[in-house]
């Protein structure tokens, strides 16, 4: 079963900006200056972490 948080959009320099609860952070391990790969299918945006 998929673990649902509710996060909000706020604006940040005309771009939209939403943060990465700490559970989440923490069960993907993923640390400041990560990077994030984004990507859309139809209406569902997927973010993962990128693996070197």
């Amino acid at each position: 079963m998929p673990v649902v948080f509710e996060v909000k959009a706020v604006k940040v320099s005309g771009s939209l900006r939403m943060t990465i609860p700490k559970e989440i952070a923490k069960a993907l391990e993923i640390q400041q200056g990560d990077t994030l790969l984004v990507s859309l299918n139809d209406s569902t945006m997927m973010v993962r972490k990128k693996i070197a």
